[in-house]
């Protein structure tokens, strides 16, 4: 007997007050969501199923959430956006849009088990204050600050944070030196840079929106603006060499000048003083390399994004829409479950000519349907041509075989295969779990000569009444081999195998076996 199989489905639950949903199985025809703790999407994403595909939405902007790998699952279709740059304080100033990057096959590292999730956060929003500007922060995680320069001016906005999916916390990949925008070290696996902060300036002076990330025609991030747009962000090549946007044109005097873009993180604005007015510059947005920081009322330059490995036709980098918040999706096709098989020969040791059988019962997975296929071999391995092959419906979760008869010695193995369904894998029974011990007698010979004979098509178009003749004649040719015992000297049980051959021969020559029946029963017969 064995048992073979692991048990692996999951169980799909609604987040709510006090309101709980259970789904269970790969096929459900209408979706499913919320997060829980029995679902893959950490504590903030929504779970959701539509047939055989499961979804992790995070839309919780300026947080870092995990996924948990499911079981058996190797590739992922994911969606990332971006997060805006903040707006400038006066009328006008745009930030830049963050990108939007899809990937359908990005594949799952080996033996990952868990990756990160940031959704980036929007920049700030620029302000007017007096005496001193308050400094415009930069979204999370990697966005760019604006400046905060003295005197009663304005507030740039700061760049928006990149939405990325990575292989361990990004304060880990901080520590270890491992954002390096470089596929090979970078400890992220895809990246929707973010867009760049808006200017200080009004529509008739110094309009100067930041620059969108996601530009197809822009290799790298973006530059700074001085007084003008920042550069838009767009992709570039992934080992290292596209680099950070750089810093605006250093226009009037900067006590701080802007700050390039740098692997990950959106350059920070300048900090400009007196007698230009203390106009400070925007942020660079967050992303593969961040945009760079602006001066004087400039805008802050959009990050560079990394769609990631996989076939490239899955791979699409783009500009969001200006009401398009910063989220990541991932979705993967909800794994089959695997349920077990038990099996059982009926029985497990036979004589040659006697029936056998074998039962498999399956379990566990999602509510198997389908069939089970029966197979028996000459050798535990379970290779070569089957000596018997039988299909069977399962039937309240088991099915038995039509019986087999086997016509040679030595010992024969049961290999039984659940065939799966829409929601289940095939599962099979181990090669060398069912050996049958098969063994000649003379009894168990005669039984194979008449299952020969009484098989045959000559014998079946017989009437009733000459059947039985036939088979008197092959009781009256078997005769010899039941006068064999142990007490017999050699001699005298040879000449009785040699009686049975004749027989044999004579049963050949008639029709009634075929040439490989008649050698099969005078080489069991040899045996004895």
């Amino acid at each position: 007997m064995e048992l073979i199989g692991t048990r692996s489905r999951r169980t799909h639950i609604r987040r709510g007050l006090l309101a709980v949903a259970v789904a269970v199985g790969a096929g459900l025809a209408a979706g499913v969501s919320g997060a829980s703790a029995s679902s893959p999407c950490g504590s903030t994403g929504d779970y959701s199923t539509s047939g055989t595909t499961a979804t992790c939405a995070y839309t919780s902007a300026g947080i870092e959430d995990t996924f948990s790998v499911p079981t058996g699952v190797t590739s992922l279709s994911v969606t990332a956006v971006g997060a805006s740059g903040g707006t400038g304080a006066l009328e006008g100033d745009l930030p830049g849009a963050g990108a939007v990057v899809v990937n359908t096959g990005l594949p799952v590292p080996p033996g990952a088990s868990t990756l990160w999730v940031d959704v980036g956060g929007p920049g700030g929003g620029g302000v007017i204050t007096c005496p001193n500007a308050v400094q415009a922060p930069g979204g999370f995680p990697d966005g760019g600050p604006s400046g905060s320069s003295p005197g009663c001016e304005t507030t740039d906005g700061g760049g928006g944070g990149s939405s990325a999916v990575l292989t361990e916390p990004r304060a880990t990949a901080v520590s270890n030196g491992q954002l390096t925008g470089n596929p090979a070290t970078d400890a992220r696996l895809l990246v929707a840079g973010g867009g760049g902060g808006g200017g200080g300036g009004t529509p008739s002076m110094f309009f100067v929106p930041g620059g969108s990330a996601g530009d197809s025609t822009v290799t790298g991030a973006g530059a700074g603006g001085c007084s003008a747009q920042g550069g838009p962000g767009g992709v570039g090549p992934t080992d290292g060499s596209d680099g950070g946007g750089a810093g605006g044109c250093g226009l009037g005097t900067s006590s701080t000048p802007s700050a390039p873009g740098t692997a990950a993180t959106g350059g920070e604005g300048s900090i400009n003083d007196p007698p230009r007015g203390g106009d400070d510059g925007a942020g660079g947005g967050g992303g593969w390399f961040g945009g760079g920081g602006s001066d004087f009322e400039g805008s802050g330059g959009g990050a560079s994004s990394y769609g990631g490995a996989g076939p490239s036709s899955g791979i699409s980098i783009t500009t969001a829409s200006s009401s398009q918040a910063s989220e990541v999706e991932i979705s993967w096709t909800i794994p089959k479950a695997t349920p077990l098989i038990s099996t059982q020969q009926e029985p497990a040791s036979a004589t040659v000519g006697s029936a056998i059988a074998d039962k498999a019962s399956v379990s566990g997975g999602d509510s198997p349907t389908g069939t089970v296929t029966f197979n028996v071999y000459n050798n535990s391995n379970g290779t070569g041509t089957p000596l018997f092959t039988d299909t069977e419906n399962l039937v309240g979760g088991s099915a038995t075989s039509k019986s087999y008869t086997p016509t040679a010695a030595g010992t024969d193995y049961w290999v039984d295969t659940y065939d799966g369904d829409s929601n289940n894998q095939a599962v099979t029974s181990a090669t060398n779990a069912e050996p049958v011990k098969v063994t000649v007698t003379p009894a168990s010979l005669c039984l194979l000569t008449g299952r020969y004979v009484e098989g045959s098509a000559k014998f079946q178009a017989l009437p009733p009444a000459q059947q039985r003749l036939i088979e008197a004649l092959v009781t009256a040719g078997c005769q010899p081999l039941n006068n064999i015992t142990a007490r017999l000297t050699p001699k005298q049980t040879a000449a009785l195998i040699a009686a049975y051959d004749t027989a044999v021969n004579r049963l050949a020559a008639t029709g009634w076996l075929t040439p490989g029946q008649a050698s099969n029963l005078k080489a069991l017969a040899a045996a004895l």
